[in-house]
């Protein structure tokens, strides 16, 4: 540990010497760390008015307290019994002059003379040396009254410098504040046009998804016979009149359908949803093309779930009311329509050709049917069944085999 003396000017208190007295260090708080420089009045390094800027070695004793130590109800220091004190002087003599008396009886002896010439002498010396300590006690008003001036400058000359820092300090923080609200603005624009634009679309979209739902393809009855060709396309009947004739086949027992997976109380309605020669050309596009569901429940503007109970329900009903129809020719009839090629060959006795077929189908989940449906000869899993035609090539019959 060094040694430290008190930085007062005046004052030469050491650590060595005085041992049982404090040496404290300025405070770093900054307004009691001013209040300590101008109560010190030390001046700086650059002269006399110049500003005194303490270091760490720098230390006041604790004689400059009260009760001789720095405590936390006296942390200024506030004795300096070295600075000069304000003396009081007395009033100097009046200095007059007395005109002699010239009589003959006035002469005094020369002992008289001897000490009135002492007192002279000695009130001249006094006023002299009173001039001068009067001279003396100006000047040091004067020097009094400068240094108070200079010290308040100084208090008030680091108030404003402090108040000048705390501003600074404040305009740098609002900069900050400023950048940082300009960035956080800038990031909520961008996001509020990205949102903008996401909303434009997502409205535009919802227009198109209402105008596609208000929207349905004209296929219906009234509109397919009224077209031949379009009629054949999707049907395979050449003319309203066949379609017609087959309807009056299916027309008694269709009036009385009842749909699958639906109650008794939703039957009636479903019948308007579509109509039920509608409905019949929809299984039909669906035999005939291969549709899926939803293709098909596009379309006709429902669901697929409608899609699939008109299918299951109708092909239920053509399979039991179109089983009743004869589908193979009397032998007289057969006789009479058999092709010529037949004829000239010698196949007189040829009815019609039984065939077998596969056609293809998706790979079942079940390892075990997978390995019974799978064809060597197709290269896939297929339904394998038979097929019966006429001579002129009219397939008459056909039956497959699918496990399940």
């Amino acid at each position: 540990m060094g040694v430290f003396t008190c930085c007062v000017p005046g004052c030469y208190n050491n650590s060595t010497r005085d041992k049982g007295l404090g040496f404290y260090v300025f405070p770093k708080e900054q307004k009691l760390r001013v209040t300590w420089i101008q109560r010190i009045n030390r001046a700086g390094r650059g002269g006399r008015f110049s500003k005194f800027t303490p270091t760490t070695g720098h230390r006041v004793c604790g004689a400059h307290f009260e009760g001789g130590k720095k405590t936390y109800m006296n942390r200024v220091p506030t004795i300096f019994p070295l600075r000069p004190q304000k003396v009081e002087r007395r009033r100097p003599l009046i200095r007059t002059q007395h005109d002699p008396e010239v009589s003959g009886s006035a002469i005094t002896s020369s002992s008289s003379d001897s000490e009135d010439t002492a007192q002279q002498s000695t009130l001249l010396m006094d006023h002299a040396y009173s001039s001068q300590e009067s001279s003396y006690d100006q000047l040091a008003k004067k020097v009094a009254c400068q240094n108070n001036i200079i010290t308040e400058l100084a208090e008030k000359a680091e108030a404003a410098y402090a108040h000048v820092e705390e501003l600074n300090r404040q305009l740098k923080r609002s900069q900050q504040d400023h950048a940082e609200a300009k960035k956080l603005c800038d990031r909520l624009q961008q996001k509020n046009r990205c949102l903008r634009l996401e909303l434009s679309c997502m409205q535009k979209k919802v227009k198109r998804c209402k105008a596609e739902a208000t929207q349905k393809i004209d296929i219906t009855y009234e509109a397919l016979v009224e077209d031949e060709k379009k009629l054949r396309y999707y049907t395979g009947f050449t003319s309203r009149k066949s379609f017609d004739s087959f309807w009056s086949l299916l027309e008694p027992d269709a009036k009385k359908l009842r749909f699958w997976q639906m109650k008794e109380t939703e039957n009636e309605d479903r019948n308007f949803i579509l109509p039920l020669k509608t409905q019949l050309v929809l299984v039909l596009m669906r035999l005939r093309l291969g549709l899926d569901g939803l293709d098909l429940a596009y379309r006709f503007g429902i669901s697929t779930s409608t899609v699939l109970r008109i299918w299951v329900t109708w092909l239920d009903f053509l399979d039991n009311r179109l089983r009743q129809v004869p589908t193979w020719m009397p032998p007289h009839l057969c006789d009479k329509y058999r092709p010529q090629a037949f004829t000239d060959k010698g196949y007189t006795t040829v009815d019609g050709i039984l065939d077998c077929t596969e056609i293809f189908i998706e790979t079942p989940s079940s390892f075990r049917v997978q390995s019974e449906t799978y064809s060597s000869y197709k290269k896939h899993n297929t339904a394998k069944g038979n097929q019966l035609q006429e001579d002129n090539g009219a397939v008459k019959k056909r039956r497959y085999t699918v496990l399940e």
